[in-house]
């Protein structure tokens, strides 16, 4: 909605994620990767503040920084954590637990080839207001690839969704 709801999104979330954290640390570490997820939200938001600031003063390459930080964990990290942190839940014996493993495997595929030709090309990285957030793709490369909705379903298969797609 604006710089300062994602910056005042992300004191709160990385405060809460750090506290949790600490208390996962000590009292079983096998939910850390789970207690870490809304430090990681707030480190999220930072980055889109960071968007907002360049959009609303005309700054392409402030945009372009924080969009890339910000897609980071929506393309690249949120599909790999989030089984992860379940797959590390999971006890040993649970058959679950490669197929948690795989779709880690699958996110890390998926965000490897979301994330780095937007690296390399910067002017794939298109960011816009639409209704009052940050819509951040209007091109991807996967789109030459295979159909938006096969990436969308693989996306929310993999992740559950760490970030808003919109066509």
């Amino acid at each position: 909605m604006s710089a300062q709801v994602s910056f005042a999104a992300s004191v709160f979330l990385v405060g809460g994620g750090t506290a949790i954290s600490i208390v996962a640390w000590r009292r079983n570490k096998r939910y850390l990767p789970l207690a870490l997820m809304p430090l990681f939200a707030g480190l999220q938001q930072f980055t889109e503040g960071f968007v907002w600031v360049g959009m609303n003063g005309n700054d392409p390459l402030t945009v372009l920084w924080g969009a890339m930080g910000f897609i980071f964990f929506t393309w690249f990290m949120w599909p790999i954590w989030v089984p992860y942190s379940v797959y590390v839940l999971e006890p040993d014996d649970s058959p679950r637990k490669r197929l948690f493993r795989l779709m880690a495997l699958i996110g890390l595929a998926f965000g490897l080839l979301l994330y780095i030709p937007h690296g390399l090309n910067s002017s794939m990285v298109v960011v816009e207001i639409n209704n009052q957030s940050l819509a951040y793709e209007k091109s991807m490369w996967l789109d030459y690839m295979m159909p938006r909705w096969l990436t969308n379903t693989i996306y929310v298969g993999s992740d559950a969704g760490g970030g808003r797609i919109v066509r």
